[in-house]
């Protein structure tokens, strides 16, 4: 029974609620994959038409607090995990924003962050300024009255001195399925890379401009072939946000592997196999997949060196759960990368391979859009998703030795819940049933949801 069957044959009081939850995820004709993106671009491109000034405010204010001798700090939503593209040795991330907010800041620094502190609202009375914008888990998000009291009481907006308004929800994710409570695709990462580098991109822009040198971390270079130094008086936001939508759309022309992905790892997960992510740094995709607001139970994220894979821990039982990685050849592996030929991230495969598990990967197959010689993931990988991004940067600024900017991390982001939303269709295909979904913690009732998806999982394996 596919969900547009399952849609008929529900009872007129239950279709009539699922209908109207449709309707806000989207075309019910499409694949859920599809859909998904398809409502993402729906989100970014409200965010733009928005808060373009306001984004471009934010780029000056960073840039003018360093330039006056000041610190810049961030705790901005990328995802399950705040540092998800910014980890430490992050191709293209330039030095000029801390992560994490200190107990103490000084008068003039500035704050970015749209996560909630109690201390926060003194750190402004004392000189800071906050630029913040609305979150899922907070009193500011579209739909709060759904959320715990003590969740609606999370309050930035009140005294932020710049808001950016992203049209964040309770629910934190972004398609209904017929007669579920939890809604599937997680909406925050996508949405905080994308912010985040627009006005990254524009603060470096402007300290250049002003001869402010910084340092950019990672492995990346400079110039490649063709590339051209991008120009100090264009806004570098909008080229940021233009060549993300490209390769945004580009992601439809893959969806044929999303797809072929999907009934792999549908396949597994009804055999009772498991689904693995893997990222070589936890608080990227393996942090991702675990237990995320809008996400499948049934994925267990794996990271680590190659020598010491292992689960990440489980939120919902912290430090009864075995993490242990024990592969075989029921199960999956689907790989986020950020680089080409990483030499762990081959050394993971190997793993992978030799346990006789399918391997996908997600990421870039380029580095300065050549693919390096040797071996890489791309090439040995039984599918491979991604082309559409690079592991270098996007942005050349003259006189800085490396690019700024990276694009694989959203890129991966949303190849990633796409893949989920493909699972579960797919699913739902196969056996008439949804898979088990995660509601936000935050949510009236959400806790008592993530432990039956836990149930569920254990009881059918989806």
């Amino acid at each position: 029974m596919t969900r547009r069957e399952m849609l008929k044959a529900m009872p007129c009081s239950v279709a009539a609620f699922a209908a109207m939850q449709k309707n806000a995820g989207g075309n019910s004709d499409k694949p859920l994959g599809l859909e998904y993106l398809s409502k993402i671009r729906e989100r970014f491109e409200k965010i733009k038409h928005s808060q373009s000034e306001e984004l471009l405010e934010a780029s000056y204010r960073i840039a003018d607090t360093i330039m006056n001798g000041n610190s810049c700090y961030m705790d901005w939503v990328m995802g399950h995990r705040n540092d998800y593209d910014i980890f430490s040795g992050r191709t293209a991330n330039p030095d000029i924003m801390n992560f994490g907010i200190p107990k103490r800041v000084d008068k003039g620094d500035l704050i970015l962050t749209d996560c909630f502190r109690p201390d926060l609202e003194k750190m402004h009375r004392d000189g800071a300024f906050l630029i913040s914008g609305p979150r899922t888990w907070s009193g500011n998000c579209i739909g709060a009255e759904n959320l715990l009291p003590d969740v609606q009481k999370l309050l930035l907006k009140p005294f932020a001195d710049l808001w950016i308004e992203n049209y964040a929800t309770a629910y934190g994710a972004i398609l209904h399925l017929p007669g579920e409570i939890a809604p599937i695709g997680a909406v925050a990462g996508a949405v905080g890379m994308v912010t985040y580098w627009m006005m990254v991109s524009d603060a470096a822009r402007i300290l250049t401009a002003n001869n402010v040198k910084f340092n950019v971390d990672g492995d990346g270079t400079g110039m490649g072939v063709g590339d051209v130094a991008v120009d100090l008086n264009r806004p570098l936001g909008d080229v940021y946000y233009q060549t993300m939508m490209e390769q945004h759309a580009a992601i439809d022309d893959e969806f044929d592997k999303i797809d072929r992905s999907a009934r792999i790892a549908a396949k597994a997960a009804l055999n009772k196999g498991r689904v693995y992510i893997y990222s070589r740094h936890v608080n990227s995709l393996c942090a991702e997949g675990t237990v995320r607001r809008g996400g499948l139970g049934l994925i267990f994220g794996v990271y680590g060196p190659p020598d010491d894979l292992k689960l990440m821990d489980d939120p919902l039982q912290l430090g009864a759960a075995d993490l242990s990685f024990r592969p075989t050849d029921k199960d999956i592996v689907v790989m986020g990368i950020t680089s080409p030929n990483d030499p762990e991230d081959i050394a993971a495969l190997d793993i992978f391979k030799k346990a006789g598990m399918p391997t996908m990967a997600i990421g870039p197959s380029e580095t300065n859009g050549v693919v390096p010689s040797g071996r890489t993931v791309a090439a040995e990988v039984d599918i491979h998703m991604g082309s559409m991004s690079d592991s270098n940067g996007l942005f050349a600024l003259p006189g800085v030795d490396k690019k700024i900017s990276p694009t694989s991390g959203f890129i991966n982001n949303q190849i990633f819940w796409s893949l989920n939303c493909q699972i579960a269709d797919v699913i739902i295909e196969k056996t008439g049933h949804a898979p088990g979904i995660f509601l936000s913690g935050a949510f009236k009732g959400g806790m008592e949801r993530l432990y039956e998806v836990k149930r569920l999982f254990n009881e059918r394996g989806y």
